[in-house]
């Protein structure tokens, strides 16, 4: 196994910790931080065993469980205590996440799917993240002046756009060179696919949102980089086309309709247009290929949310799941580290 093949995926990852830094708010920062470093050692502890044993074991599954749990991380950082996270990532670690790969695996099995790497990142990080992020942030509940009484939805942006902005691209372009390196046709179709995206995007933003929104445009290259890394799913190729223009056209109606009818909170900009574009991505590959897929879609998100609700229910019967509102007030880096981050440097826009 050449381990050079995953340099791709650790830029990446470096590229969303970025885009993660510059979502949330300044005074959360230095806790983030530190909950990416031992998430990371969390996650790759169980190597040492197969290390010392000397036993050869599928690398990407480790990759994938580490971009799933950073990506649900940021629905906890602003609202709970890093003792709460940390019982959270034990559980999904040696739990959950294991057990729904071997779960998933089994289920392709039975319905003779083919188990390509396009296929795993679609269910073990996009599917799972996204579907994990939702409802952790149901059940969680919102931040502290994100709604109004009458249920209207006010922004709390996050410190730095130019983190997300360029955290985006990193994350984004270092995950599609990881899986469609092979391809010789794959630069023609990867920048077609980013074209037709962002002029989607742009379109809505002019008549559904009535305003040209950096955010909009940075979400849809979420639904941008699902369609490329797993359009394979869908033949032939100009119908994955059609549905990057489509989803990543109707990306921001969906979000508002979802963030104000559900109170959920951010990051939806990453979130919604994932899960959308897996959605229609899914129907149409079950429509063209066999139902199969799609039942291993809808076990799948059932499994997902139903594991997060177990968890965050134990969790909140034997502790306080929130901060308390001073607490939330003051932020995670003083109440939990004791100092902020440079503000200099993190500066709320």
């Amino acid at each position: 196994m050449n381990y050079f093949n995953y340099i791709p995926f650790l830029i990446a990852f470096i590229g969303f910790q970025i885009l993660a830094v510059g979502s949330i708010r300044s005074k959360n920062v230095l806790t983030l931080i530190t909950i990416y470093l031992v998430l990371s050692a969390l996650n790759f502890l169980p190597m040492v065993v197969f290390y010392i044993l000397n036993i050869q074991i599928n690398f990407i599954y480790f990759i994938f469980s580490l971009f799933a749990l950073s990506i649900i991380v940021t629905q906890f950082i602003e609202k709970t205590s890093i003792k709460i996270i940390f019982i959270y990532l034990i559980c999904q670690i040696l739990l959950v996440y294991p057990a729904f790969s071997f779960l998933f695996s089994l289920i392709l099995n039975h319905f003779i799917i083919h188990q390509s790497d396009q296929l795993l990142f679609t269910f073990l990080v996009a599917l799972y993240s996204s579907m994990s992020s939702l409802s952790v942030s149901q059940l969680i509940g919102p931040r502290i002046g994100r709604f109004t009484k009458d249920g209207r939805s006010m922004a709390i942006p996050g410190n730095n756009i130019i983190f997300i902005y360029f955290g985006s691209l990193i994350f984004i372009f270092s995950t599609i060179i990881f899986f469609q390196e092979n391809n010789p046709n794959w630069i023609q179709f990867v920048f077609s696919n980013f074209s037709l995206s962002i002029i989607a995007s742009s379109l809505s933003s002019i008549f559904i949102a009535k305003k040209i929104d950096p955010l909009i445009l940075i979400s849809s290259l979420f639904t941008f980089m699902i369609f490329t890394v797993s359009g394979s799913l869908v033949e032939p190729f100009y119908l994955v086309l059609a549905l990057t223009f489509l989803i990543s056209f109707i990306n921001i109606y969906v979000q508002n309709k979802i963030e104000v009818k559900f109170l959920f909170d951010d990051p939806l900009f990453l979130i919604v247009p994932v899960i959308i574009s897996l959605s229609s991505l899914i129907i149409v590959s079950s429509i063209v290929n066999g139902f199969g897929i799609f039942f291993v879609f809808i076990l799948s998100s059932a499994y997902i949310w139903i594991s997060n609700l177990i968890i965050i229910k134990l969790i909140n019967k034997f502790s306080n799941l929130r901060y308390y509102p001073n607490q939330e007030e003051v932020g995670s880096d003083l109440y939990e580290i004791g100092y902020e981050a440079y503000p200099k440097l993190f500066k709320d826009f």
